[in-house]
């Protein structure tokens, strides 16, 4: 047999492979909502605000400036970004269903997918059993499951992170540069978690730095595609000086959770799963592994940090101190 036809038969398996972690991912997240009402979902406080300003676009046809979270305060801009409310009407217009139910029923459609960006990636960075393996877990992970099946539209951010870091792990063009910026510019007008995708990057970049490898044209790719991601995005955030808002204004948080919520959230068998796949990842040599420890332990800080500040006896930069 021909190089040729194996070559075609693993093509044809990774296609069947792609398929079944979408439909998987897909029946996990529709069918407990088809159980109930799809006016009964389970949603976080972000997604009902999203929802309320969808609501807004359909009834007026405008965005909602100044921005209905805020009105008992006063004048605030529209901090918030403002793809995600358009993206949500514009489904509810064409599919003539209400918001609620197209969170719980078309939503679905998308947020099946978000698996998929990380086993190309994996498959670039080692190979393809690896991304097989990984691609499974991820798709029946809890709290992967949680966080991608509750109509947040962060999961767009899980799209173009392994996208992003697949663009700046290759040879620097312009032309991969402004494919990048406009992806992070799309990035940024969806959510806020753009600038997890920034930091992202830039551990990337650092990590090329540590393993002594060049990094004059990673920069650059860096600052040209974040320069124009802030570019086509500067008509929402310039006029109303959103940085300002939120640096000294506007507060958020993570999960705020004690640890123990947080083995409750993950799941204990997976979150045990991830710390031994961890441990035996730094012992062993695999490409990219500097990076792939800063950017665990980021994350570990990112979600845990509340948690780190009362270790250290710094509650007055607790989240819950600052609101």
């Amino acid at each position: 047999m021909s190089l040729s036809y194996f070559m075609e038969r693993e093509r044809k398996f990774e296609i069947a492979f792609l398929i079944c972690i979408y439909l998987l991912g897909f029946i996990i997240r529709i069918y407990p909502k088809l159980l109930v009402s799809p006016h009964l979902p389970s949603f976080l406080g972000d997604v009902w605000y999203r929802i309320c300003m969808a609501q807004y676009i359909l009834d007026h046809g405008s965005l909602p400036i100044p921005d209905i979270r805020y009105l008992a305060y006063g004048n605030v801009p529209l901090w918030y970004p403002p793809l995600s409310p358009i993206f949500l009407a514009f489904l509810s217009k064409i599919t003539t269903l209400d918001l609620a139910t197209v969170c719980t029923r078309v939503i679905p459609f998308f947020e099946a997918f978000t698996p998929i960006p990380f086993y190309f990636l994996i498959k670039k960075w080692y190979n393809d059993q690896i991304a097989r393996i990984s691609a499974l877990i991820l798709a029946l992970t809890p709290s992967f499951i949680y966080l991608t099946g509750i109509a947040d539209l962060q999961i767009f951010t899980l799209w173009i992170i392994p996208v992003a870091l697949l663009l700046i792990s290759e040879q620097y063009t312009l032309k991969k540069a402004i494919i990048l910026g406009v992806i992070l510019g799309i990035n940024f007008l969806f959510h806020l978690s753009y600038f997890v995708t920034l930091i992202t990057l830039l551990l990337y970049v650092v990590a090329e730095k540590i393993e002594k490898k060049p990094i004059k044209e990673k920069i650059k790719f860096f600052l040209i595609s974040t320069g124009i991601s802030l570019g086509i995005t500067a008509w929402w955030w310039v006029p109303d000086n959103l940085f300002k808002w939120w640096i000294f204004h506007i507060s958020t948080s993570t999960l705020l959770q004690d640890i123990t919520g947080h083995l409750e959230f993950y799941g204990a068998p997976f979150m045990i799963l991830g710390f031994i796949g961890f441990v035996y990842f730094c012992t062993k040599k695999f490409n990219h592994k500097i990076f792939i420890i800063i950017w665990c332990f980021f994350l570990f800080y990112e979600v845990f940090s509340e948690n780190i500040l009362d270790i250290l006896n710094r509650a007055d930069l607790m989240w819950l101190t600052v609101v």
